[in-house]
């Protein structure tokens, strides 16, 4: 049940979002309907009725925002029975407080809904209380004004010489979040989530990003109005584009951006921007198939001292299999034709034949780098020793009738190969092929077409378009081959490839006897996101990945 925030000046119109909600929001009111309310029982710990218990009904956006505001709340005490009544209730969303003054314990319901006829509450059980100690780390400037639970009268007042506020005489349960709200008029903030509050005693929540002065939240939508995706993905880089209002606020460099979970812990982020547009590539720990995945945004770092450093750790992480990733957004001519690798390995690639500059142009995720079809190429400079499971993602655009090699991998980094093999050719009527050679006896595959393993398509994709291809090869599926997302072709008999010690190489290729007739070996259009993950990647982080960077993809939902 997340609840969001909005602007400092909600925070400090209590009186007016208490009239305008609770208005016919009257305990034992004996006006309009008499069968439009609220009933339920409360219990004690041994299960009997609680005789004299105070009950309150809290509007699920309020915000305690005056100690004394609480009481205006509708209130209701039990009966011997331990039932209570809220008659002629406005329509809307509601959570239950309850306690029991004769020995302090109590209980907390949420996402009580109030319609046109009487509901009845399930029956809440009181409880020994617990407690909260909220550590205000890292806050900007002077810490005046108070932590809250949101949609409770929960709150604790915060003053400059208490760096650790506690929340006492909590109801047991889980709790969504807790908020910061600064009496200096800065925006709210929501700096601790998912706690679990025991009786008896205290749950530490620390604030680790309440020096940054702005923040948001964003749904990263893997569920059916979004990438449609069969099973969750966890451990991939997902692509964030960065509007001017995020980084014309902040760091312009983006070193202050920061991104969490669900659950309040920092997620691996980097930003990407170089080639125009600004990007933050973050590494998800899990995107979900059933419903969006909540993510926060923070930026404009506003602390004492020196920017904290982010949490360590890849984006693009060889612990989830990346070989290696290359973003192709640099100018090779001014880069000393350097491509640099984001995995963090330092794999970084050569660019060869780029003497002037001009060999960039947008792509899907920032620039993208241009083929020239006669001599442009590129080759990893760090030899892998031969990946027989992989998965290869690469963005394209080629134009009618302009084909050649788009990778490959080869026993030589940027000279003539003498074994080349995990390769994807567009042909010259733009259909794509993606073939393997299995080894023989001695681990090195012939150069016969017969013995090559191909899967190709049907459908030509020299259309000038962006273009996603990923191919795979494992021992459990086999050989597959993917086209924008979409599972093109399988071949589940074919598990191997040649053993090569070799190198990833873009762009250029040496031909075999399948290659047909006008096939050329340098590869004319651009290239833009080339992974290279030496593991048999899931369907579904195939569709995820494209999903994220199709052009108009709608995968991040802004507020």
């Amino acid at each position: 049940m997340s609840r969001r925030i909005g602007s400092a000046a909600f925070l400090w119109a209590t009186a007016l979002l208490t009239a305008a909600v609770l208005g016919g929001c009257l305990a034992g009111s004996e006006t309009g309907n008499p069968a439009k309310g609220l009933t339920g029982r409360i219990r004690t710990l041994d299960g009997l009725p609680a005789a004299r218990t105070r009950v309150v009904l809290v509007p699920e956006g309020y915000v305690p925002t005056d100690a004394h505001s609480a009481a205006v709340l509708p209130a209701a005490t039990t009966d011997a029975q331990g039932r209570f009544e809220f008659r002629d209730v406005a329509t809307g969303r509601y959570n239950l407080e309850a306690m029991n003054p004769a020995d302090g314990t109590r209980a907390r319901a949420d996402g009580i809904v109030a319609g046109d006829s009487t509901v009845e509450i399930p029956s809440q059980t009181l409880g020994l209380p617990g407690s909260i100690a909220a550590a205000l780390k890292g806050a900007a400037d002077t810490l005046t004004g108070f932590i809250y639970l949101p949609g409770s009268t929960f709150r604790a007042a915060v003053s400059a010489s208490n760096s650790v506020v506690r929340l006492d005489s909590l109801p047991p349960g889980q709790v969504d979040s807790l908020v910061y709200g600064n009496a200096a008029g800065m925006p709210p903030r929501t700096f601790a989530w998912n706690l679990r509050v025991e009786p008896s005693t205290v749950e530490t929540a620390s604030g680790p990003f309440l020096a940054w002065r702005r923040s948001l939240v964003l749904n990263v939508d893997g569920g059916p109005a979004g990438a449609k995706l069969s099973t969750a993905v966890a451990g991939i880089p997902v692509r964030i584009a960065l509007p001017d209002s995020v980084l014309g606020s902040g760091a312009k460099d983006g070193s202050d951006l920061r991104v969490a979970n669900e659950q309040g812990a920092e997620l691996p982020c980097e930003v990407q921007s170089q080639g125009g547009s600004a990007g933050l590539w973050v590494r998800m720990d899990t995107v979900y198939a059933d419903r969006p995945t909540l993510i926060r945004l923070y930026w404009d770092y506003g602390g004492n001292g020196p920017l904290p450093t982010a949490k360590a750790g890849n984006v693009f992480s060889p612990a989830d299999g990346l070989a290696g990733a290359w973003h192709l957004d640099e100018d090779p001519a001014a880069n000393k034709g350097r491509l640099a690798d984001a995995s963090g390995q330092g794999n970084d690639g050569m660019a060869l034949g780029y003497t002037a500059s001009g060999s960039s142009e947008a792509g899907v995720a920032g620039s993208a780098l241009k083929f020239d079809g006669k001599s442009q190429f590129a080759g990893t400079k760090l030899a892998f020793d031969d990946p027989e499971s992989f998965t290869v993602l690469i963005w394209f655009r080629a134009g009618h009738g302009l084909g050649g090699r788009l990778f490959e991998f080869a026993d030589k980094d940027t000279s003539r190969a003498s074994y080349w093999d995990r390769l994807l050719h567009i042909y010259p009527d733009g259909t794509l092929h993606y073939g393997v050679f299995p080894p023989d006896s001695a681990g090195k595959g012939p150069t016969t077409k017969s013995s090559f393993k191909i899967l190709g398509t049907s459908k030509a994709y020299d259309d000038g378009a962006w273009h996603q291809v990923a191919v795979r090869l494992s021992p459990l599926e086999g050989q597959t081959m993917f086209v924008d997302g979409a599972h093109i072709a399988n071949d589940p008999a074919t598990h191997t490839a040649q053993i090569i010690k070799g190198y990833w190489r873009l762009g250029w290729g040496q031909l075999s006897a399948w290659a047909p007739a006008g096939s050329g070996e340098y590869f004319q259009g651009s290239l833009d996101e080339f992974w290279a993950v030496h593991a048999g990647l899931a369907d579904d982080f195939v569709k995820l990945s494209y999903e994220n960077l199709k052009p108009g993809s709608r995968l991040i939902k802004w507020p």
